[in-house]
């Protein structure tokens, strides 16, 4: 990221959000993206053909015989039981991205932040990522011959105006008075 496009105010934030940023980053064919998750827990998963994440929660058998300490059963026996999906936390199909076949980072399950995550694009077109742990969190890649052209510092403007977009977004949120006795989920 090339920080003297940054204002002194993103840089002092840092803002990680559930985001990719930037969301778009145009590259050659045969480079490497270095995906970095930061310290929240995010996943980058290049689906394949599919075109869709994996789900971070899956179901299981119905619940039974579940009862509360007066021996009543609860209102959920016969419900089917909600498990963590265990494919989200294991890297799938290694380093290299040809739209073919998924590629996915798994959950880093480690202490601090996650390692970089590198992939690199070995055929031309425009692929998509996503988290399997944030819903609608998603971004592109835009793999071009060698012989087009990158504009130069197109990349870094993307970012920069992504970031000043979203840190405007988040101090009008911040303005916003929640009513006493009320719980915000956002918007």
């Amino acid at each position: 990221m090339a920080k003297k496009l940054l204002p002194k105010a993103v840089l002092a934030v840092n803002p990680d959000v559930n985001a990719f940023f930037p969301q778009t980053v145009t590259i050659h064919v045969g480079d490497t993206v270095n995906f970095i998750r930061g310290m929240m827990p995010h996943t980058i998963d290049l689906p394949g053909p599919s075109g869709q994440d994996l789900p971070f929660l899956v179901t299981g058998g119905p619940i039974s015989g579940v009862k509360d300490p007066n021996g009543n059963p609860f209102w959920f026996n016969g419900l089917p039981t909600v498990l963590l999906n265990s494919a989200v936390l294991t890297p799938i199909g290694g380093h290299t991205y040809s739209g073919s076949a998924r590629v996915d980072s798994g959950f880093y399950e480690g202490r601090g932040g996650a390692p970089v995550f590198p992939v690199k694009f070995t055929k031309v077109g425009t692929f998509h990522y996503l988290c399997d742990v944030h819903y609608n969190m998603v971004g592109t890649v835009v793999v071009r011959a060698k012989s087009q052209p990158i504009p130069a510092g197109k990349n870094s403007r993307a970012l920069n105006d992504q970031l000043l977009n979203d840190i405007a977004v988040a101090k009008q949120v911040y303005k916003e008075k929640v009513p006493p006795d009320t719980v915000s989920v956002g918007k």
